[in-house]
């Protein structure tokens, strides 16, 4: 995952606790999207630029 700025992680680690650890990293790369590119469209559209694939994808 690329660096985020402190401003950025110190929001995304307050969530850490919340999620097993296998999970954190596809969560970390979500909540940066939900940040940086609000609503549905947005996101998807940063979530197939980073290379994840996601439902309903070709």
């Amino acid at each position: 995952m690329p660096v985020l700025p402190t401003r950025f992680a110190a929001i995304i680690l307050a969530f850490a606790p919340l999620f097993v650890r296998r999970s954190w990293r596809h969560a970390q790369v979500l909540l940066s999207c939900a940040i940086l590119a609000p609503g549905r469209p947005a996101v998807a559209s940063v979530l197939r630029i980073m290379g994840v694939r996601t439902s309903g994808s070709s």
